[in-house]
């Protein structure tokens, strides 16, 4: 799709990480595009960081 959309100067994929907290400070957009994950474990490593 990033591909696709010729985004991939914008758009970067990454493989799977345990340290989520590094990710979320370089990070200008938080997005939750899970539709069963419970919001709690979802945004509680990300509380971290903003705090």
């Amino acid at each position: 799709m990033v591909t696709k959309n010729n985004l991939q100067e914008k758009v970067f994929l990454l493989n799977s990480t345990t340290s989520l907290e590094s990710f979320y400070k370089m990070a200008h957009v938080f997005l939750m595009t899970s539709r069963y994950e419970s919001f709690g474990q979802t945004i509680r490593p990300l509380a971290k960081v903003i705090v």
